[in-house]
């Protein structure tokens, strides 16, 4: 069986965004694309075309986005315009909207934050930097990926807050770049160093896994240099 194959287009592509069971890209025209879902992961509604049924070839998205964030079981686009766009798995609050619905197949707006510059998240949660210079978080907050849980926060952050909020010790921080994996977050300072929070059992965060309580935030320490670019997988970073 081939592992390698070309995905037919209707042309040239100018960029990608992976998930981890389905796909979104943009052709240089304009025109935004997404497929996959199916057998190991149902669809939810997160290929952004209103429907909850697998397509294994690219189909046209209802929304024209420039940039998209993909997770596990939803889709996050950001328009030229600055709106961000969710839709597919709600149950972890990704939707951002105040609720926990199961699935959206139809595109919901994201509202409570300014025009957004940039999108990026994990498997369940999401972040966005406003034009503010503040970023927004939005998700699941389970493993403390999005902040501590302190004071008795639920585990699912169903609206957008600012990070500077959830996480006292980034209030006022210039931050360049945030990613996320499956229950841990990257991110990337304007200085070039790297802060982690959430899940370290598979040494994702540069801690040791064998920690019996690791801190809700840490730096990265033992790299060469500092840090242009972050990026995160499932458990590794």
């Amino acid at each position: 069986a081939a592992y390698c194959g070309k995905v037919p287009l209707s042309g040239p592509a100018q960029s990608v965004f992976a998930g981890y069971y389905h796909n979104l890209f943009k052709l240089t025209g304009g025109r935004c694309f997404a497929y996959g879902c199916g057998r190991q992961a149902p669809n939810d509604g997160q290929l952004m075309n209103g429907s909850d049924a697998e397509d294994t070839f690219p189909t046209a998205t209802t929304t024209r986005f420039a940039e998209a964030s993909v997770g596990g079981h939803h889709s996050v686009c950001r328009t030229m315009s600055g709106e961000v766009w969710n839709c597919g798995a709600g149950w972890q609050g990704q939707m951002g909207d105040g609720g926990l619905q199961y699935k959206n197949t139809a595109p919901k707006r994201l509202s409570g934050v300014p025009r957004v510059e940039k999108v990026a998240g994990g498997y369940y949660h999401n972040a966005a930097l406003g034009e503010d210079g503040e970023w927004y978080a939005w998700g699941c907050n389970e493993q403390g990926q999005l902040g501590p849980r302190l004071d008795g926060r639920e585990a699912q952050i169903k609206s957008p807050v600012r990070l500077g909020d959830a996480v006292p010790e980034l209030k006022g921080v210039p931050i360049s770049a945030f990613d996320g994996g499956y229950g841990h977050s990257v991110i990337l300072l304007g200085d070039g160093r790297i802060l982690t929070m959430g899940n370290h059992s598979e040494g994702q965060r540069g801690l040791d896994p064998e920690l019996d309580e690791a801190p809700s935030i840490s730096e990265v320490s033992g790299l060469p240099g500092l840090a242009e670019a972050i990026a995160a997988g499932n458990h590794h970073t």
